[in-house]
C-alpha cells in the first residue's frame, strides 16, 4: 500500500536492473569519494610549489641585488686594473641565477627569467671582459649597457614575487 519514495522509478524494472542501478550508484559514491581525498592530499603539494617558487625568487634577486649594488655599480667606465675581478664577480652572480632558473625549469616546465635573457647577459659580460683583456681604455658603453641590463634583470625578478 505504501511505497519508499526512490528518484528512481523502479516500476516496471526487473530485480537485475535494480541490482545495476544501485552497485552503479555505489560505484559513483566510492569514485567521488577518491577524487575528494586526492584532492586533499594535492593541497599541500601545490602550497609547497608556491614555497619552493618564492625561495628561487628570492635568492635570484638576492644575487641579482648583490651583483648591482657591489659590483656592477663599483665598475669604473675606464678600464682598470680591478675590472676584470668585478665582472668576475658579476659573471659568478649571472651563473647562480642562471642555475637556480635551470633548476627551476626542470622542476616546473618553465623558467622564471627568459633562457635568451640570461644568456645575453653571461655573453655582455664576456664581451666585456674580452675588451678589458685587450687592453680597450674606454669602456662606457659596455659599463652602461650592462648596468641597464642588470637593471631591466632585477626588474624583471621584482615584477615575479
Amino acid at each position: 500500500m505504501y511505497r519508499r519514495y526512490t528518484n528512481v522509478s523502479t516500476e516496471g524494472s526487473s530485480p537485475n536492473q535494480i541490482k545495476q542501478i544501485r552497485i552503479r550508484d555505489i560505484i559513483i559514491v566510492i569514485l567521488l569519494a577518491g577524487l575528494v581525498v586526492l584532492l586533499l592530499r594535492a593541497m599541500p603539494a601545490f602550497r609547497y610549489q608556491d614555497e619552493q617558487r618564492s625561495v628561487y625568487i628570492r635568492k635570484m634577486v638576492s644575487e641579482c641585488n648583490e651583483a648591482i649594488e657591489n659590483d656592477v655599480k663599483a665598475l669604473s667606465r675606464y678600464n682598470s686594473g680591478d675590472s676584470s675581478q668585478t665582472l668576475a664577480r658579476i659573471r659568478s652572480h649571472l651563473s647562480a641565477i642562471q642555475a637556480l632558473n635551470n633548476v627551476y625549469m626542470t622542476q616546473s616546465k618553465q623558467f622564471l627569467v627568459p633562457e635568451e635573457q640570461m644568456t645575453a647577459l653571461v655573453r655582455m659580460v664576456d664581451n666585456y671582459l674580452y675588451d678589458i683583456s685587450k687592453g680597450g681604455q674606454n669602456t662606457s658603453v659596455q659599463q652602461t649597457d650592462l648596468s641597464l641590463a642588470m637593471e631591466q634583470l632585477q626588474a624583471e625578478l621584482d615584477k615575479l614575487e
